[in-house]
Formats: structure tokens, sequence, C-alpha cells
């Protein structure tokens, strides 16, 4: 037995180094594999938490993208409201007339009797037709409307009324629409121009993060690599040239500020968004003086009796809208257009009368010790206003705004159910589609016009331009 066992020991004893180095390679290899798999599993995770994250932040931004032009249209409702109120109180206040004329109607009636009335009613029927919604279209104004009326209203002939109608309704039909197109401009620009700085910091920090994995951008490889020696990636290095950038856009921040950030922020910007006062009281007079110009020029000398068809009226208020464009937009290389002085103030000292009169004493004391971001939103907001693309989206605004008053107007008239339509009735329809184009009820926020022209597709891609343009 134990001579049995001697080639056994010898024999164990003459390969047991070949069977440690058996042992110790099966250890290592299952040892490799299992940190292999678990290396594996941690960067697949980490690949799928980085996209999962891009797609949450790229999903925020889009849906904080939507919010602000959803918050432009809310704004432009709100403005829409404040420039009609300021139409009424100058020469476009439309039921001052409409009540004068159904004055005159009932005076009318009263002196000559019913036989007279219906003589009336015979010989004008489509003016008398007109005039025959006026008590419904004023009565709820008629005690508030009466003791503004002025002398030189009481004192016109039924005629002279009909005409005043004929070029205010369409004056300022097409004043509303240039006017509300800019409004409609400003509020996307302005409000895209504020929300843009939390979507660059977003982009940043995103960007960030995203590289401060370093094998992110440098593949699988290059990540094992710097978890197990630890050496710098070039991820790492751009890790550190956003760390870098990211900075200066903080210090660029921090730069003329001498008081609390968040206080002066907020009143500068309080600030940029009052320059909306001066189209509201200042720019859009200046619009309506050119229009009327137009107006006159092309319809002052038809009398309210005179037929026209739908497509005359149109052909008349094209060569309107023509003009005023060649006016507003059309300039020689040594003068800008006209149209940025109508939209903003353009001196420090129209710059300072906005101000005075849209913010309160407090805040403008604060503006007197730092006004540098509201100068560098003024000199952006001028900048994209000067843009091609900008007048591009004026131009779809304005051609979106005639084809809805010749719609509307269409309908309204063909409600009468008339072969030929004198121009009392479009002077009629007019004002109501300007009622149509003012309807501003917040609840509902169901004004058509405004929300064909929110939906015009260069706008969006105008907002989108602004909101993500880096050059800050």
């Amino acid at each position: 037995m134990v001579q049995g066992r001697a080639p056994v020991s010898r024999r164990v004893q003459r390969y047991r180094g070949g069977l440690f180095i058996a042992a110790a390679s099966v250890g290592t290899l299952v040892a490799v594999g299992s940190l292999a798999v678990y290396i594996v599993k941690q960067w697949l995770y980490r690949q799928q938490l980085r996209i999962a994250e891009e797609h949450f932040v790229k999903e925020q931004i889009k849906r904080r993208f939507d919010q602000t032009q959803s918050d432009s249209l809310a704004t432009l409702y709100e403005l829409v409201q404040v420039s009609s109120m300021v139409y009424d109180q100058k020469d476009l206040n439309l039921d001052e007339i409409m009540l004068a004329l159904r004055d005159k109607k009932l005076q009318k009636q009263s002196q000559t009797g019913s036989a007279a009335r219906a003589a009336d009613t015979t010989s004008n029927s489509s003016v008398t037709g007109v005039t025959s919604a006026l008590n419904d279209k004023v009565s709820e104004k008629a005690s508030s409307i009466r003791s503004s009326k002025t002398d030189d209203i009481r004192n016109m002939t039924k005629g002279e009324l009909w005409n005043q109608l004929k070029i205010r309704s369409i004056s300022k039909l097409v004043t509303v629409t240039y006017t509300t197109s800019c409004l409609l401009l400003m509020t996307r620009l302005q409000l895209n121009i504020l929300t843009r700085k939390e979507y660059l910091e977003t982009v940043v920090k995103t960007t960030m993060q995203k590289n401060n994995d370093a094998g992110n951008s440098s593949g699988f490889f290059s990540w094992v690599a710097s978890k197990i020696w630890g050496s710098p990636s070039n991820g790492e290095e751009k890790r550190k040239s956003a760390q870098d950038m990211y900075g200066e856009l903080v210090q660029a921040e921090k730069a003329g500020k001498h008081m609390s950030k968040g206080k002066v922020e907020y009143i500068n910007e309080q600030a940029f968004l009052s320059i909306f006062w001066w189209l509201i009281n200042r720019g859009w007079s200046k619009i309506h003086e050119i229009v009327e110009r137009e107006v006159r020029s092309e319809f002052g000398h038809l009398d309210p009796k005179d037929a026209l068809t739908i497509d005359d009226f149109s052909e008349r208020l094209t060569k309107v809208y023509y003009r005023v464009n060649k006016t507003l937009f059309l300039v020689n290389e040594e003068k800008e257009k006209p149209l940025l002085d109508i939209m903003i103030p353009r001196t420090p000292q129209e710059l300072k009368n906005v101000l005075e009169q849209a913010m309160d004493l407090e805040s403008l004391q604060l503006l007197e010790q730092d006004d540098s971001i509201l100068r560098q939103l003024c000199k952006e907001m001028e900048k994209y206003m000067k843009s091609e693309a900008t007048s591009i989206v004026m131009e779809q605004a304005i051609n979106e705004s005639f084809d809805y008053a010749i719609t509307e107007i269409d309908a309204s008239i063909k409600k009468r159910n008339q072969e030929e339509t004198q121009m009392a009735l479009f002077a009629l329809s007019c004002k109501e589609c300007c009622d149509k184009m003012l309807k501003t009820n917040m609840m509902t926020m169901d004004n058509d016009y405004l929300t064909v022209l929110d939906g015009i597709a260069v706008l969006d891609d105008l907002s989108a331009m602004v909101y993500s343009n880096f050059g800050l």
C-alpha cells in the first residue's frame, strides 16, 4: 500500500506548479469576467440614464418654449383690450357716429309721421336697412356715449355722418390690423428674449452634465480606462471647457451690477416690457395718419349710396394696404424703416418719457442707478426688428389680416342677400369686423382674428430663432 502511494505523491509534486497556475488562471478569468460584466452593466446603465436625462431636458425646453408662446398670446389679448380703449378715446369711436345716426333717424320719424317713414323705407331700402340694425348695437352704450358726443358730430347731417362712418370704419379696420400685427410681433420678440436666458443656462448645465461622464463622448473603452487607471479623457477636457463657459456667463451676468441681482433684473425686465406703451399710445396714431390719408384717397369720393361688389371693395382696399406697406416698409438706403419709429422709442428721451408714463417712482429711481440690462435688451430688440426675418413675419401678418377682414366683410354682406351693396353697408360691415377683431375675453380667448395671427408659421420660426440664439 505504501509503495502504491509513492508514485501518486511524486506525480502531484511534479505537477503542483502547473495546477496552481491553472487554478489561478481560472480564478483570474472568473474575476475578470465578473468585473467586465459589472463594468458593461454600469456603462449601459449610465448610457440609459444619460439618454433619459437628455430626453427629459429636451421635453422641458420644449414645454418652456410652448408656454412662452402661450404667454405671448395671453399678453396680446390684454394689449388689444387696452388698444381698443385708446381707439374709443380718440377719433375712432364708431359707436359715437352710430348713435348720432340713430338719433337722426328717430328725429326724422317723429317729425314726418308714419307715412313719411314708409316713403323713406321705399326710397332708401339699403341705407335704412342698415340703420334698422343700429338700435341693438348701440343701446347698451347710449347713455355713456351721449354725454361725450361732440358738437361737430351732433351738427352733422345724415349724409355727413354716413361719410364719417365710411372713412372712420375703414381707417379703423386697417389701423387695427397694422397695430395688432405690431403688438403680436413685439410680444413674441420680448418674451422670447427674456426667457432665452433660462434656456441658455439649461443648455450649458446639460452640456456640463453630459461631459462630466468622461466616456460619454469618447466611447466605452475610454470610459473603462478612466475608471481603471483614472487617466484624464477628452470628456474631462470638454467638461472643463463647459465650466469655463458657464463661469464666463456668470461673470457677464454680474458685470455692472451694484445692487441685489433679483431686484435690479426684475425692474429692468419690467421696464423692457413697458415699451408697449409707446406703440399703444403714440405709434398707432402715426399708423392711423398714414392709413386715413390713403383711405380718403381711395374711398373719399364714394357716396354712401354708391353700389359696389365685394370684388370692387376688395380691390380698393388692396390699394390702400399696398400704399401703406410702401410707406412703412420700403425706404431708401439712407433711412431706416419708419415702422421702427412707430413700434419702439428710438431716442433716450423717448424711452425716458415711456418709462415715466408706465412705471412708478421707486422703479425709475432704481433704473437711474443701473439700467444696463434694459439697454442691452432694447439694443437686441431693435436688432431683431431690423432683420429680414422680422419683415417677413410682419408682412405675413398683414396679409393674413387682410384676408381675414375681407372674409368677414363678405360674410356680413351676404347675410343681407343683396346683389348690389351700397357703400354704407360696407362701412357698417367694417365696423362689425373691427368689433370682432378687438373682442378680448380673457376667460375664453376665443378671438378668431388673434388665433389666425398666432398660427402664422413664420412667426413660430422667428420665435424659435430668438429663443435659441446664443449671441446674447
